[in-house]
């Protein structure tokens, strides 16, 4: 949730966000004694910032030529 409010607010503030997918994590969580797996929290995530709010990249990505996301 860190991570999702960081870069919500970034991109209000005219930031052009990238976002590190591997870099990042989350855990298991409760609902309605339902258990949900952190990877499909993860991804969820994931897609949903990268659908507007963010660049979403890899470790590899990021590290093989980050200047380019800045053009």
């Amino acid at each position: 949730l860190c991570i999702d409010a960081s870069v919500r607010a970034a991109k209000d503030l005219g930031y052009k966000v990238l976002l590190i997918a591997d870099a990042c994590a989350t855990r298991d969580l409760d609902l309605y004694d339902n258990t949900i797996e952190a990877s499909f929290i993860q991804l969820s995530f994931m897609a949903a910032l990268g659908s507007y709010y963010a660049k979403i990249l890899t470790v590899e990505d990021f590290f093989s030529n980050t200047l380019q996301y800045f053009d």
